[in-house]
């Protein structure tokens, strides 16, 4: 279920229905959290919610909410140190790390 919001989000993010496409993106998150909470040391469940959670900071900061993105991407960076600190040496991890710490650093100076 979490796949069809990201995807219907996306599609009206791209056609600048960015308040719609926000409620789609905190669905999917809502629906990946609960998993989460399921599964919580699945690295796959967790950068789902992590890429929800950068999702959601994106669209917070577009709509001009900088706190409430700025708390999605701390969001987003405190699950993406954990995957690095499990498996220091996966690439996967340490990219999806630097993009989350750069979104936080370009939400919280802005």
């Amino acid at each position: 279920m979490s796949g069809a919001y990201v995807f219907m989000g996306n599609v009206l993010e791209r056609e600048g229905r960015s308040h719609d496409a926000l409620e789609l993106q905190e669905n999917a998150l809502y629906t990946r959290q609960k998993r989460f909470f399921r599964h919580p040391d699945n690295p796959d469940v967790v950068e789902a919610v992590a890429i929800s959670f950068e999702r959601v900071a994106n669209l917070r900061h577009l709509l001009g909410n900088p706190g409430e993105a700025l708390t999605a991407a701390a969001e987003a960076v405190n699950l993406r140190t954990s995957l690095t600190k499990h498996e220091p040496n996966n690439p996967k991890w340490k990219e999806g790390l630097r993009r989350a710490t750069e979104l936080h650093k370009r939400i919280s100076s802005s």
